[in-house]
């Protein structure tokens, strides 16, 4: 679910825009994309880098940890 769902999302941002999503470091070629609403996952935020071939590596992800909190609990809750 989690391949059909948000990272689809990512992958889909980053192919449509990547220059257009935000520098991770100012200068630096890390793009980083965020998703919130995506149902049943928290909060995310994927760090990204596009390879000399013109392919985009997601290099990375964080969780929001706190975001069920945030909301009022675990969708599971």
């Amino acid at each position: 679910m989690f391949e059909e769902r948000p990272l689809r999302a990512v992958e889909d941002r980053l192919a449509r825009d990547f220059e257009g999503c935000p520098e991770a470091e100012p200068g630096m070629p890390v793009r980083i994309v965020a998703t919130a609403h995506v149902p049943l996952f928290p909060a995310m935020t994927f760090y990204a880098v596009l390879i000399a071939d013109g392919t985009v590596e997601i290099l990375d992800f964080t969780i929001d940890e706190e975001y069920f909190d945030l909301i009022g609990g675990d969708p599971t809750d």
